[in-house]
């Protein structure tokens, strides 16, 4: 299973090579050999083991294979280039560690008992093809979650860096949470009852959102104090600002659970993708229309209702998908005491 996630993740990757290097590719580029690495670095997080071992139980292994090898690799980019070394170093050690890492978890597989993973080359396509729904769900997500700087650049050049330092502050945030759902994967596949599949879907869609209210909240209250530190003043969040961004954690740490842990759980993985269409559709209409009148707050309101029409696509699916998981028969028939 392992090494056939591997292939067909690599595969994928190479696939979309072509469409990745296309802006640093253009002749005449700044850095150009910098933001090819930086881009190859960024899309070969992709095939990260990190996956197998939460499914596994295994959190310790994503340290070892993964997180320490990654932050060495920071420290000693940053010594390098605190010495003179070329801007390259930092992204090309990144690239080194996203690519070694399924190796080193694939070493690590192989030590254990009875664990020889073999695939045979005719699995791979059937692979991807059966995948398909939640790919492209994931390409639409990716697509209209970088556009968005980029039509605010269109209709209000003057606060492109106010926006994008709220939006950056937000995914760095989203980043750190992905965490939860991540490691909840294993857990809500652990359990074949109907009764046991609902309850659990019920229990992390209210811890993440539990964790959304939390995270939201303090986004909202310390972005604005944030933004001057990481950006050393140089652009300002504003209030109104932080409070979209809030809301906006609220609903997209909602919408991992919602739709990530509970349609991916009960095989409505399509609705993913219909939702995240539906979303695109409606923030880059919003972003531009918002954008225009309202500058940066109108463009972030416009991320914030494509959230909630994603979230609210999948709400509506899974509230009719667990209402067919019916509940296990009682053991004793209650009407005259008989066992059944």
């Amino acid at each position: 299973m392992f090494l056939l996630a591997l292939i067909t993740r690599s595969v994928v990757f190479v696939a979309c090579l072509p469409v990745l290097l296309l802006v640093p590719l253009i002749p005449g580029a700044p850095y150009s050999d910098v933001a090819i690495l930086a881009t190859l670095s960024a899309a070969a997080v992709g095939v990260s083991p990190n996956w197998y071992f939460l499914g596994t139980g295994q959190p310790t292994k994503i340290l070892l294979v993964d997180s320490l090898p990654r932050v060495v690799a920071v420290v000693a980019s940053s010594v390098l280039l605190l010495f003179g070394a070329p801007l390259w170093i930092s992204p090309l050690f990144s690239l080194l560690v996203s690519l070694g890492a399924p190796l080193l978890a694939w070493r690590s597989i192989r030590r254990i008992p009875h664990e020889h993973p073999r695939i045979a080359l005719a699995e791979i396509w059937p692979t991807i093809r059966a995948q398909g729904n939640a790919l492209s769900g994931r390409a639409v997500s990716a697509l209209y979650m970088a556009l968005p700087t980029v039509l605010v650049a269109i209709v209000a050049p003057g606060v492109v860096a106010q926006f994008s330092a709220a939006e950056r502050l937000m995914r760095m945030t989203l980043a750190v949470l992905q965490s939860v759902p991540n490691s909840l994967q294993g857990w809500l596949g652990a359990t074949l009852s109907p009764r046991s599949r609902r309850d659990r879907i019920l229990g992390a869609i209210l811890l993440n959102l539990a964790l959304g209210v939390a995270a939201g909240t303090s986004y909202a209250f310390l972005a604005p104090w944030a933004s001057q530190v990481v950006f050393t003043g140089s652009v300002e969040v504003t209030p109104l600002l932080a409070l979209t961004g809030g809301a906006l954690v609220l609903v997209v740490c909602t919408s991992r659970a919602t739709g990530g842990l509970g349609l991916v759980n009960l095989d409505r993985v399509g609705w993913i993708a219909i939702s995240a269409i539906a979303g695109a559709v409606t923030g880059l209409t919003l972003i531009l229309a918002l954008g225009s009148i309202f500058k940066a707050e109108g463009a972030l309101l416009g991320e914030l209702a494509a959230e909630c029409v994603v979230l609210a696509v999948q709400l509506f699916v899974l509230n009719k998908s667990l209402q067919k998981l019916q509940p296990e028969p009682d053991i004793f028939d209650l009407s005259d005491g008989k066992q059944r």
